[in-house]
């Protein structure tokens, strides 16, 4: 009797770090096989499934190639869920791999033949890693051979390395500094998944490889270098310059980015120049398996650059600024630069220059120091230093004392006063909490002056309103910081002098609801027809009257204007009028205006 069983394919000797493919494409070679794909397709597997490449498809082929569940299937590339890779213990994405190039090192495709010359040669996993760039055994630059290998297939080793000019592989084989791998040796590590470093562990692997390069080039080569114009030997070196630094954890991430910084003069540059393409790196990536190292490189920057308020700083607005410069610094806690300057340099915190009028800094001030300057100043302003703070007028600040937003206290001498520090500086921060960095139009938004004169109020009105945070006073964060440069939106303001419409509508709007004017609208309050209330602003006699709206919809339910009732019927008042008198239906005389109302009940007796 014949065994009808296909025969068992003939295998070859597997290696602990060999990729699946390469061995699959070995067992090929020694099944008399074509190429890979000639083997593929016997097994009955698809093309698409390999290049994925898809779990159950390799798993298919280990059968066929009988090697079922082999150890390699572990050390090759596989595709999860997510679109994401899984090579060993590591999850990364195709960018960390070269999948489709045929990289090797000569030594060690050099031993493999002496072992076996015809089917020894074999893919180490490692050389599949985008952030290897030499073999760990010999300290050789992997050389890539795939233009080389002529129509082999993407995944088909053993082919690639058999069609390779043998005069090539002579001339391939560079050394490096062999002790340039810590990188390559921790990453490797990660794929076979020895713990090493727990602030590594806790990263993606793409984060640890990326970070590190660009780190490195940043640390190396300076802020301008670009790591796509490195050499490989060169982004090896910087990998493993980044790898030494992330390797110390948030201590010497923030150490090394302070030995950058402090590397320049303060006035250089700020943050994203002094930083470079590291930087940008960074603030490019959506990807939020970085959160750890953007809030590292984040939270370092706020706390030693001068990041002005509202600036977004990697995908983060900056809430507060912690760090001034000499000028901001000044205008912050009112005071001039130079008096500020000698301050700093009285606490070692500043020097004099030669021929240099303002000192300079030795590094951005804190705002810890700012408020011990602040704190340390005089308890009380004169009158014409307050005028000089706030950029006004004398008689505007005597008003401003008179209606308590100042606090007064008598000095010696008739007629003269000074006023409180600390009620300067907060009515200061009160107004000024709304810095822009766009113009804001005339239309939208008018100077705390010129809004008082349009809108016919006081300037303790707005004052107060802004203090309150009914109204938002914005002012250019580049400009002084005074009351003249204060600006009102229109809007807003609006808002003020008017209720909400579940509430009322002040007389003109009222007067376009019932279709008739102002004057109507008062008689109709006089005659007790309408509810009229108003609108108390602080520190102003005027107030905003409105006519309620549970009024207005009461009236309307009762009574309608002879304009109202012509608009409707599409014809003049004058003659409707009198064919509503011929019809017998009168305008009301109980209402004494101007316009002629009617009763809604009227016309349905009619």
């Amino acid at each position: 009797m014949i065994d009808a069983s296909p025969l068992s394919p003939l295998s070859v000797t597997s290696h602990e770090d060999e990729t699946f493919t390469s061995l699959l494409s070995r067992i090929a070679a020694r099944n008399g096989a074509a190429d890979l794909s000639d083997f593929r397709t016997d097994i009955g597997v698809r093309q698409e499934d390999i290049l994925r490449p898809d779990a159950e498809a390799l798993s298919a082929l280990a059968i066929g190639a009988g090697v079922p569940d082999h150890p390699s299937l572990h050390r090759t590339p596989m595709m999860n869920a997510d679109g994401q890779f899984v090579l060993g213990h590591a999850r990364m994405t195709k960018s960390d791999l070269i999948r489709f190039r045929i990289r090797i090192c000569l030594k060690c495709i050099r031993a493999d033949k002496r072992r076996d010359r015809r089917f020894g040669p074999y893919q180490r996993f490692s050389w599949l890693l985008a952030d290897v760039h030499a073999c760990a055994e010999h300290s050789c630059l992997l050389e890539d051979i795939t233009e080389a290998s002529g129509t082999a297939g993407k995944l088909d080793f053993h082919r690639a390395v058999a069609n390779t000019d043998p005069n090539i592989l002579v001339r391939l084989g560079s050394k490096v500094f062999p002790l340039h791998r810590d990188l390559e040796t921790y990453l490797v590590g990660r794929v076979l998944g020895h713990a090493t470093n727990p602030f590594l562990d806790g990263l993606e692997y793409r984060v640890v490889a990326s970070t590190a390069r660009s780190l490195g080039c940043l640390v190396r080569f300076g802020p301008k270098t670009a790591l796509s114009g490195l050499t490989p030997r060169d982004q090896r070196i910087a990998g493993h310059d980044g790898f030494q630094i992330l390797s110390g954890g948030p201590t010497a991430i923030h150490d090394a980015l302070e030995g950058i910084r402090m590397s320049k003069p303060l006035a250089a540059t700020k943050h994203r120049m002094r930083f470079g393409t590291f930087f940008d790196s960074l603030r490019n990536r959506d990807d939020t398996a970085y959160a750890p190292i953007k809030d590292l490189v984040r939270d370092y920057i706020l706390e030693t650059f001068p990041v002005p308020e509202g600036t977004e700083v990697l995908g983060v607005t900056c809430r507060k600024q912690r760090r001034h410069t000499l000028a901001t610094g000044a205008a912050s806690i009112d005071m001039n630069r130079a008096r500020l300057g000698h301050r700093l340099v009285e606490r070692g915190l500043a020097y004099v220059r030669a021929g240099s009028a303002m000192p300079v800094l030795l590094d951005y001030i804190s705002t810890d120091v700012l408020n011990e300057i602040k704190a340390t100043e005089a308890t009380a302003y004169d009158l014409s230093q307050v005028c000089e703070i706030l950029g006004v007028h004398r008689n505007l600040v005597g008003r401003l004392a008179q209606n308590g937003f100042l606090g007064v206290q008598p000095v010696d001498g008739p007629g003269t006063y000074s006023f409180a520090r600390n009620d300067v500086w907060l009515l200061k921060e009160q107004l000024f909490g709304f810095p822009f960095r766009r113009p804001l139009g005339p239309a939208t938004h008018l100077p705390l002056f010129d809004a008082a004169r349009q809108y016919r109020l006081p300037i303790e009105t707005l004052i107060h309103l802004g203090r309150r945070g009914d109204l938002k006073l914005r002012h250019d964060a580049e400009r002084e910081r005074s009351l003249p440069n204060l600006l009102v939106c229109v809007a807003e303001l609006e808002g003020q002098l008017r209720p909400k419409r579940s509430v009322g509508l002040v007389h003109l709007e009222a007067a376009r609801l019932l279709m008739t004017d102002r004057r109507s609208i008062s008689e109709l309050v006089e005659a007790g027809k309408l509810v009229e209330k108003e609108i108390h602003l602080g520190y102003t006699a005027r107030a905003a009257p409105y006519v309620t709206a549970e009024s207005l919809r009461a009236f309307r339910e009762e009574y309608v204007s002879l304009t109202q009732m012509a608009f409707e019927m599409n014809r003049e008042p004058g003659p409707y009028a009198q064919h509503l008198a011929g019809r017998g239906i009168a305008a009301c005389t109980e209402i004494s205006s101007s316009a002629k109302f009617y009763r809604r009940k009227d016309f349905r007796r009619n």
